[in-house]
């Protein structure tokens, strides 16, 4: 009788671990004559499941999904807080605009071409929020993460917020961010994050209709490029040495789409004299901005010390240490990239019609009245 019972069971037993689900009662095991077992349909090979502990049956769950009600730092709830930890792909609802997917980072693992995605940090846990600065064209903005500091409580959302730090992208050296006008795209629901600003004032229905006028057609251009300057003026990470620079530039008279602003950048520490050997290119991330210099290309070429070109500084080192131990060092006030495609020895630059293109004349401007007008002086880091 046993015996027939048993051989029942197993052309009826469904493995736990294929259901997604775990039965409140009549859980399935097989350990004495005396046991409860349930019974269950199966698609898969009949076969047996016996469950030998509570944790070794544990099933991981896809995590409940977040309500996003509030994107204003001003007016956070402690209801908006999400979890993001460990999740390559987590979604969130943004009050009644809908469901957007976020992404933390991907690479491309060696041998490969498809990218495999980073998942964020253990530990991001938080509020996403809407960061601004005053006095900047529509498309300005973006969403941060703002980290809640894990050893403090409180029951007020204003306070977890000012205690939190942001979260860092996967370089470590920028907050990791969505970009106003990546939220124009369609990619992964993104545009249900923009109605929620909408509905919430943070931004108008002006403001909205004129990214939307001066948004070019192709534009795949802006997600694939990270390098967005929402003023001309503004320091930017990148990492060194590389190949092209494209940026796309946010203007009073609209926004610049997509265009290369430099290319064959690299920076080595120039030795004195320069009759020593060149170092290395440095391989790591910068703070660098792009600046207008009237002169030659290098120290030694007085021959063109009337001609404005555009030319970019590097402010700081992210990454000094080399893999040998030794240390690259800026001096003091930082230093200008140099060209890969010369001997090293020359500065990167490029002649004012070529800037121009990319860069339109409110913002030539700026450049302008910062580095070639009276009493000019450099804005400081930052």
């Amino acid at each position: 009788m046993l015996q027939r019972a048993l051989s029942a069971l197993r052309r009826v037993a469904r493995p736990v671990r294929f259901s997604g689900w775990i039965p409140r009662t009549g859980v399935p095991i097989l350990e004495g004559c005396g046991e409860t077992h349930n019974r269950m349909k199966t698609n898969r090979n009949p076969q047996l499941f016996r469950l030998m502990s509570t944790s070794a049956g544990q099933v991981p769950t896809r995590r409940a999904r977040s309500t996003v009600n509030s994107l204003d730092p001003d007016r956070l709830h402690i209801s908006d807080i999400i979890e993001l930890s460990g999740s390559n792909y987590p979604s969130a609802i943004f009050g009644t605009s809908g469901v957007c997917v976020l992404h933390y980072h991907s690479t491309t693992p060696p041998g490969r071409t498809r990218k495999t995605p980073v998942p964020f940090p253990p530990g991001t846990r938080g509020f996403l929020y809407l960061h601004r600065r005053p006095c900047l064209p529509p498309g300005a903005g973006e969403i941060r993460f703002r980290v809640l500091d894990p050893g403090y409580v409180s029951d007020s959302a204003a306070e977890l917020f000012a205690r939190g730090k942001d979260l860092l992208d996967h370089a470590g050296h920028a907050p990791w961010r969505i970009h106003m006008l990546h939220l124009y795209t369609k990619a992964q629901g993104l545009h249900s994050i923009r109605r929620l600003l909408l509905r919430q004032g943070l931004i108008t229905p002006s403001q909205d209709a004129t990214v939307q006028q001066c948004y070019p057609a192709d534009k795949k251009h802006y997600t694939r490029d990270p390098l967005i300057l929402e003023r001309i003026s503004d320091p930017f990470t990148l990492r060194l040495p590389i190949q092209t620079i494209r940026a796309t530039l946010l203007r009073e008279e609209g926004i610049v789409r997509s265009y290369p602003a430099a290319w064959d950048v690299c920076w080595r520490w120039t030795p004195k004299p320069k009759v020593a050997p060149l170092s290395l290119p440095y391989d790591g991330y910068v703070v660098a901005r792009f600046e207008l210099r009237k002169g030659g290309t290098s120290d030694a070429d007085p021959s063109q010390e009337e001609e404005v070109k555009l030319v970019l500084r590097i402010l700081k080192l992210l990454d000094p240490v080399a893999p040998d131990g030794s240390t690259y060092e800026l001096p003091e006030g930082g230093d200008l990239a140099q060209s890969l495609a010369r001997d090293g020895r020359r500065y990167w630059s490029s002649p004012m019609d070529t800037a121009r293109r990319f860069i339109n004349p409110s913002s030539m401007k700026i450049l302008e009245d910062l580095y070639l007008g009276e009493g000019a002086t450099a804005p400081a880091e930052g």
